[in-house]
């Protein structure tokens, strides 16, 4: 079976025809054409996951819809016609095939590597002849502003021809490879040599990092050397679209809707800020697990923020995961789900919650988007709010920490000293406990500078009351915020669904406020 290069190669995208590509995949089968795609026109870009994706592939409309993707979550600017980042890829590879072949398709050599994956180099210092008798040709790149955060500015990768053949190899030790009678590299190691002449040895090679090591305290520039080719490897996966850039653009590829169930809770923070963690229950099997000897792994982005009726962005969340799933587990865990939890901060107020999970393997997209009411807890210290109650966690269990984190802002499931995970579906077995977790804010303190608070419990089963714990007091102390925790055995509840209320009273000023928890007992 034959396939045209629209099919395999671009699609919609004429580039490759633009730098003389398609005579490449004329003629070819279509598995041919799919090895040409991987191993050659994306074989530097390409991330191991898409690799993995690619290779279970097994019809043209499969592969076809891999590339579309694969382009699109490449584009700067994915509401314009062009994209821009895989015209100037294609650009690249064409040129690096027609200056850097020697013996070999250029894209296979170590100047054509660096050139599809940094691009231009600013400067190009070539002494295609070496700088002396005693040299083989060299070439030392220069790129003032590498597109990497930790690679050094004005970064120099050096390039020698050790069998005059024009094919450059990169090399660290400049000086020492690209001397062809090895008298330089024999005479520096005496430690023979007047500093004079080792700095005129040096010059030879003006001064670069490339130069050998004399023991002197400096920068090894082999392992330098290696470092900065191990981030340059990491630039391709630098040019993916932000999931931000993803939920922001008009036009998107692959975008759902998240059905995932969540939560939103409300707590108390500084400075007149509300805490409000957003946990999302992400099922296994919504994502495209990559099967691994011993695991089954997927990598997945989390982003989520707060906006403002005016279109402010108040607060932001983003991070990537990567998933790993016991091969011996996956029957079980595949129904099961990955709990989640973004932590926000915004002023009371009213605002668009928007959330989005990105499936890398499957390169999906979802998306939710709703209004949530951030409410006014209150800390004016004058003591002149009501009594407020922040949201109730429902848990199996809550573990106090040892040693307890620092002071700062909340963590993920961590209240202060202590850890609660959430019973998501709020389900219960007799076996265990109901436990909970809340915090009541300004209590009034007392003339001995003491809080005074009671704490009732009421469940109730189908509107009706089903059980009365007796109220207790809770030990006083000199704060005006106060975390509650409380365990209610479960083991003589009938199978149901159940309303807990709880009634917080701050005896010095004499207010009572209510909140209520929904759980079920099976």
């Amino acid at each position: 079976m034959r396939v045209a290069l629209s099919v395999l190669l671009v699609v919609a995208f004429s580039a490759p025809a633009v730098f003389g590509l398609q005579k490449r995949f004329e003629n070819l089968t279509e598995e041919e054409a799919a090895r040409l795609w991987l191993e050659e026109i994306t074989h530097y870009i390409i991330m191991p996951w898409e690799r993995d994706v690619w290779q279970r592939l097994t019809t043209a409309e499969e592969r076809v819809n891999f590339i579309e993707a694969f382009w699109a979550r490449r584009d700067p600017t994915p509401g314009t016609p062009e994209n821009e980042y895989q015209i100037e890829h294609y650009r690249r590879l064409h040129y690096a095939n027609k200056f850097f072949g020697a013996g070999r398709p250029g894209y296979k050599t170590d100047r054509g590597q660096i050139y599809i994956i940094l691009g231009p180099p600013d400067e190009v210092d070539s002494a295609p002849m070496g700088r002396n008798m005693h040299q083989y040709p060299t070439e030392v790149w220069l790129y003032r502003a590498p597109p990497h955060p930790s690679l050094p500015q004005n970064l120099e990768i050096a390039f020698v021809d050790t069998r005059s053949i024009g094919e450059y190899e990169i090399t660290f030790n400049l000086l020492a490879d690209s001397d062809s009678t090895r008298r330089t590299e024999a005479f520096l190691g005496t430690g023979l040599l007047d500093p004079q002449t080792v700095a005129e040895i040096r010059s030879m090679n003006f001064g670069r990092m490339g130069t050998l090591d004399l023991g002197t305290g400096g920068r090894n520039p082999a392992l330098e050397g290696m470092a900065n080719l191990a981030l340059v490897s990491q630039v391709p996966t630098r040019h993916l679209q932000p999931l931000s850039e993803a939920v922001t653009a008009t036009a998107s590829f692959n975008r759902r809707p998240l059905d995932a169930a969540r939560a939103i809770e409300f707590f108390r923070a500084s400075d007149g800020q509300v805490c409000a963690p957003v946990t999302v229950r992400l099922a296994y099997s919504d994502f495209t697990l990559l099967e691994k000897p011993d695991r089954y792994e997927t990598r997945i982005d989390i982003f989520g923020r707060i906006v403002a009726e005016d279109g402010t962005v108040i607060d932001e969340f983003s991070r990537e995961e990567n998933v790993v799933l016991p091969s011996d587990r996956i029957r079980t865990l595949a129904q099961d789900a990955l709990l989640y939890q973004l932590i926000f901060y915004a002023p009371p107020g009213e605002y668009r919650l928007e959330l989005a999970v990105r499936d890398y393997a499957s390169n999906t997209v979802r998306m939710s988007e709703e209004t949530i009411r951030v409410p006014d807890l209150g800390d004016d210290p004058a003591g002149s709010n009501s009594l407020k109650l922040s949201s109730v966690v429902v848990s199996d269990a809550i573990v106090k920490l040892d040693p307890p984190p620092p002071p700062g802002e909340k963590q993920p499931f961590r209240f202060g000293g202590i850890e609660a995970y959430p019973n998501f579906r709020r389900i219960f077995r007799t076996s265990g406990a109901l436990n909970i977790y809340l915090e009541a804010y300004n209590l009034v303190l007392n003339a001995e500078g003491k809080n005074s608070v009671k704490l009732g419990y009421q469940i109730q089963m189908d509107g009706k009351l089903y059980r009365d714990v007796p109220a207790t007091y809770l030990y006083p102390t000199d704060q005006r915020q106060r975390s509650i925790m409380s365990a209610i055995p479960l083991k003589d509840f009938e199978p149901g669904d159940y309303t807990l209320v709880i009634s917080v009273s701050d005896e010095v000023a004499a207010e009572i406020a209510i909140a209520e928890a929904n759980f079920s007992v099976r």
